[in-house]
C-alpha cells in the first residue's frame, strides 16, 4: 500500500516480524485428542486469537461448525468477549504457556485464520514452523507468508471459501516439511539482523 500513498517517493523496506524456531517445532503428543476425545479419524481445525473480535472473524467459526460434519474437530483458543460457539467446537480460553500452544499446534491438522483485518499475524508462520499448513483469508499481510506449497489464501472470505480451502488443502496433501522450511525465512535473529543492517547503512 506504501508504494501507492505519498510516501513512495521514499526509501521503503519491509522487515516481517519473526518467530523462536527454537521453541516452535514439530511436536506430536496427543495430549489434547486424549484430553478431548477426539479420534484418530478426526481431523482437526485450529483457530486462533488472542481475543476474538468481529474482524478476526469468529463468525465465520461459528457457521463452520454448524456446516462441516464430524469428521473435523475445530479448535478455538482465545478470550471469546463473552460471546458464544456451537457445542460441537472446543474452546480452550487460554493455553498455560507457549509449550501447550506448540502441541496444539503439533496435533492439529490445518490452521485456519478467517482474519478480516491484520497486518502481519505470526501465528501463521508460527503454525507453519510446526509442520501445520495455513489457510487463511487474503486479509492484509495475513498471506503473505503462505506459499502455494504451504497453505491455501482464500480469496472468498466466506465460509463457503473455508470449505473451498479445505477441500482444495484435502486434494494438495500439504508436506509438513515444506511449511516448517518456509518458516526458516522468518526466524527471529535473521530478522533482528536486517533491522541492524538497516540502521548502520542510516
Amino acid at each position: 500500500m506504501i508504494n501507492i500513498s505519498y510516501l513512495s517517493k521514499y526509501d521503503c523496506r519491509v522487515i516481517n516480524n519473526g518467530i523462536d524456531l527454537s521453541l516452535f517445532s514439530p511436536t506430536s503428543k496427543d495430549t489434547f485428542r486424549e484430553k478431548y476425545g477426539i479420534t484418530k479419524n478426526q481431523k482437526i481445525l485450529l483457530f486462533i486469537a488472542n481475543y476474538w473480535e468481529d474482524r478476526k472473524g469468529l463468525k465465520y467459526v461459528r457457521e463452520l461448525a454448524e456446516k462441516i460434519d464430524d469428521s473435523y474437530q475445530l479448535i478455538v483458543v482465545g478470550d471469546l468477549m463473552k460471546q458464544r460457539l456451537p457445542e460441537n467446537v472446543i474452546h480452550i480460553r487460554q493455553t498455560q504457556n507457549r509449550e501447550e500452544l506448540v502441541e496444539l499446534y503439533g496435533e492439529a491438522d490445518y490452521f485456519i485464520n478467517p482474519t478480516l483485518a491484520d497486518n502481519f499475524p505470526t501465528v501463521n508462520i508460527e503454525a507453519q514452523a510446526c509442520g501445520l499448513p495455513v489457510l487463511t483469508f487474503d486479509t492484509g499481510g495475513s498471506a503473505e507468508m503462505i506459499t502455494q506449497e504451504t497453505g491455501v489464501k482464500i480469496i472468498d472470505k466466506s465460509t463457503q471459501g473455508i470449505i473451498d480451502a479445505l477441500k482444495l488443502a484435502e486434494k494438495q496433501h500439504f508436506s509438513s516439511e515444506k511449511c516448517i522450511e518456509n518458516s526458516k525465512n522468518f526466524e527471529k535473529n535473521a530478522q533482528y539482523s536486517k533491522y541492524i543492517d538497516l540502521y548502520e547503512k542510516m
